[in-house]
């Protein structure tokens, strides 16, 4: 998911070097530890029949983390159901997966609290289906050409459906999004997938606790500005007027629709796609324009649904009794799931506007708190 930002400059009177982020989406695992913590124990063990197939924050080897929040903690949820397959046939020649096996058809998996290990407890699935669907324990095929994982989260999530078809195979995962409820919005996991292989794949190994990581299928996007050092006498109190908007008039900021998610399970593919579609008419609840843009007295965040492609956009602000424009490229108005975005302008001394920086943010699904941090590609 991660896109490199190139240097970019942005045709105004007064030219300015766009500085971006290499964004990373901030996510939230099901366990985890740090360096220096003991792993969780798998919620089970393994039998005679083999290696238990199991969920699990452990540490990875030669891997250094930071702590993340159970799932479970919070009040997230204590549920997710999963869908697991297992490759059974690879051809080296086309570079292709095949055929497959499904392992985990929708297992629902629970949060067992448990004061015996170092996590204060484990996710189970094996008997812990609905009603009478059975689930069983399943054990890793070391010989196995590729296993894949998909989870949403809470198990029984309203507004999600999957499927699974085409040629070559591909699961399909959609998600109801409405940001203006945000805490009703299901949390998605990021796709789990593995041959087995530690050199290409070091922190999935087979046999070891496959560890989900979650986030919202939701973007935020908030925009600030700054003033230049020759522009002392200008503040924010000179500034009126303010909106960021499509420059297309026809487009609004969509915040209701339908976000699906496309894993592939056979063929080539060793990535996942996803598109967003946007609610119409009065259901949509679509902005037309930002209007408020963040201070530390109006600290405005603007949660929105993503985005894959949605043209430019452009700022328009009174600066001490004259208007001034600044504009936002394609490229940076591509906002993806679990993303939080912020848009730096900067008040020149001559009192115009640029686009001075795109920052990332890292956000905790647990607190909705965000850790900002700046990381340029010159």
């Amino acid at each position: 998911m991660t896109e490199m930002l190139k240097k970019t400059k942005i045709s105004r009177p007064y030219h300015a070097l766009v500085r971006l982020t290499a964004i990373v989406a901030v996510v939230l695992q099901l366990v985890g530890c740090g360096s220096d913590d003991i792993a969780e124990s798998p919620a089970t063990i393994s039998t005679d029949e083999g290696q238990a197939i199991t969920f699990s924050g452990e540490l990875g080897q030669a891997q250094s983390v930071t702590r993340a929040t159970p799932l479970a903690d919070g009040g997230q949820t204590t549920t997710f159901r999963i869908y697991g397959y297992k490759n059974d046939s690879y051809d080296a020649v086309t570079d292709s997966y095949t055929s497959y096996q499904t392992v985990m058809n929708g297992y629902r998996a629970v949060w067992e609290p448990s004061t015996g290990n170092a996590q204060g407890g484990s996710w189970e699935y094996a008997g812990k289906g609905a009603g009478a669907y059975d689930q069983t324990m399943k054990y890793w095929d070391l010989g196995a050409s590729a296993y894949r994982f998909v989870a949403y989260a809470p198990a029984d999530a309203i507004g999600v459906s999957y499927s699974l078809g085409g040629t070559p195979v591909v699961g399909t995962l959609s998600v109801n999004v409405d940001a203006t409820a945000e805490d009703d919005v299901p949390l998605i996991a990021e796709w789990w997938m593995s041959t087995g292989n530690t050199t290409v794949y070091p922190d999935k190994p087979f046999g070891r606790p496959v560890t989900m990581t979650f986030h919202k299928p939701l973007s935020r996007v908030r925009f600030m500005f700054t003033f230049g050092e020759g522009a002392a006498e200008t503040t924010r109190a000179n500034l009126s007027d303010i909106s960021l908007r499509p420059t297309d008039p026809t487009r609004q900021i969509a915040r209701r629709g339908t976000v699906s998610l496309s894993y592939p399970i056979t063929g080539s593919q060793t990535t996942y796609t996803w598109t967003a579609t946007a609610a119409t008419g009065t259901e949509a609840a679509a902005l037309t324009a930002f209007t408020e843009d963040y201070t530390e007295q109006n600290p405005r965040w603007y949660t929105v649904l993503p985005q894959p492609s949605q043209g430019t956009y452009t700022l328009r602000v009174n600066v001490a009794g004259g208007e001034r424009t600044a504009e936002v490229p394609a490229t940076m108005t591509r906002w993806l799931p679990g993303y939080d975005y912020t848009y730096i302008f900067k008040i020149t001394e001559a009192g115009g506007v640029v686009l001075s920086l795109l920052q990332m943010g890292m956000r905790d699904w647990t607190n909705g708190t965000t850790q900002n941090h700046e990381v340029y590609n010159w």
